[in-house]
């Protein structure tokens, strides 16, 4: 739906949005939720791309995918929404030694790693967390 404008789609779990909060009291604008997305987009023609991103949030809130948003143009804000994702390894710095990789897994599979290693770490870790870029 957003193809040809889309230039960053970004996933971070609840996990990842409480460390941000509370180690670098950064403000989540948005309700609490188990997971976030931050899409980016960037084409040409600002009409058209605005009647594609119109488009594609009437249709995914419309569907119960999304149950909540925030559509930021002004850079301040947009800011502060890079904010939340970018800082995501500091605030892991906070509660000690981080280890993070980027992996391809099929979609559906990507977050049962998260399940499971926060089973088989158990208290061997203090946060197992889900963050990245996808899709590419």
């Amino acid at each position: 739906m957003l193809g040809e404008i889309l230039s960053a789609y970004e996933f971070m779990d609840n996990g990842c949005m409480k460390l941000v909060e509370r180690h670098l009291k950064l403000t989540n604008p948005v309700a609490e939720s188990p997971f976030y997305v931050l899409i980016e987009t960037s084409g040409s023609n600002s009409t058209h791309d605005e009647e594609k991103l119109t488009h594609f949030l009437e249709h995914v809130m419309g569907s119960d995918l999304v149950v909540n948003g925030i559509l930021a143009s002004e850079g301040k804000k947009i800011k502060a929404l890079w904010a939340l994702r970018e800082r995501i390894t500091e605030a892991l710095t906070r509660d000690g030694v981080v280890y993070k990789y980027d992996i391809s897994l099929p979609v559906e599979k990507l977050y049962d790693l998260v399940t499971d290693m926060k089973v088989r770490l158990d208290t061997a870790a203090m946060n197992v967390v889900g963050y990245g870029h996808l899709g590419d």
